[in-house]
């Protein structure tokens, strides 16, 4: 069995990779620490040394320490404004740009699924019926629990609170009458695949009109966000569009493939092929 370092940052790393699979060397300094700050709190280490030994000594305190890395936090229509966006101009727009075939709706970093949910139940609203049958919603996340929780599709009201109360009762069914627990209606959930994935791996999808990787780059170090916007602008079709977090920005050589859809919502457009920036 491994023994401790002089290193304790190391330590944490490599006793995380052995268990976790991943490498926590691709978050920025102040949000892994920030989120190491969190468990060592919860468990009373006093320095990253302590929190190591901890570690060590309690490897389930790793997959404790993972769900904190992996930040999974959502509601059904978070960010009114760009559900609107996406309702009023891009499906729509996505609809009539690519005319036939799978309409490809990808929610990258999907936790337990309310995003990728929510634009089946916005593409079921605004889509003529033979474009709302083209549609397929695919989710992926690093979080195993979190997928099996979006697979359920069940979640308490306080979720649904953005939603007006006429779409909770056309696309949610009660889990028990009268009850706070509703599930996704089978027709929409018919519709979402869901994937473990790492963004920092190949893209697992191509062909895809639309991909959501909303508040996830923020996290990771430049050098990574470069990696993800590669293999997303790489699994787009030509016209697709990418929409980020209101935070965010494209970075790196890939700023080239895209045209701005909207600069305070961070959608932008994939160029095709041969197209120049514009000025």
């Amino acid at each position: 069995m491994p023994t401790l370092s002089t290193d304790p940052l190391a330590d944490i790393a490599r006793l995380f990779q052995a268990r976790c699979g991943m490498d926590v060397s691709r978050y920025k300094p102040r949000c892994l620490m920030r989120r190491l700050g969190v468990r060592m709190r919860a468990v009373g280490a006093a320095d990253l040394a302590a929190y190591a030994r901890y570690l060590e000594s309690r490897p389930e305190e790793l997959d404790l320490l993972f769900e904190a890395l992996a930040i999974n936090f959502s509601a059904f229509n978070r960010d009114p404004a760009f559900f609107r966006l996406l309702g009023e101009r891009v499906l729509p727009d996505l609809a009539l740009r690519v005319p036939a075939g799978p309409l490809r709706l990808w929610s990258a970093g999907c936790s337990a699924g309310e995003e990728l949910y929510s634009l089946g139940i916005l593409a079921d609203q605004v889509l003529a019926p033979p474009e709302r049958q083209r549609v397929l919603l695919l989710g992926t996340d690093i979080d195993e629990r979190a997928l099996a929780e979006a697979r359920a599709a069940t979640y308490p009201r306080s979720r649904l609170a953005l939603l007006d109360k006429s779409l909770i009762g056309q696309y949610f069914d009660p889990v028990v009458a009268g009850g706070d627990t509703h599930r996704v209606i089978e027709p929409v959930r018919r519709r979402a695949e869901f994937r473990r994935a790492d963004l920092l791996g190949p893209s697992p999808f191509r062909q895809v009109s639309l991909i959501c990787c909303r508040n996830v780059l923020i996290y990771l170090e430049p050098r990574h966000q470069e990696k993800v916007l590669d293999e997303l602008a790489a699994a787009l079709v030509p016209g697709g569009i990418l929409a980020l977090g209101r935070v965010e920005r494209l970075v790196g050589e890939r700023r080239t493939c895209f045209e701005t859809v909207d600069t305070a919502e961070r959608v932008y457009r994939r160029r095709a092929a041969g197209d120049a920036e514009a000025p």
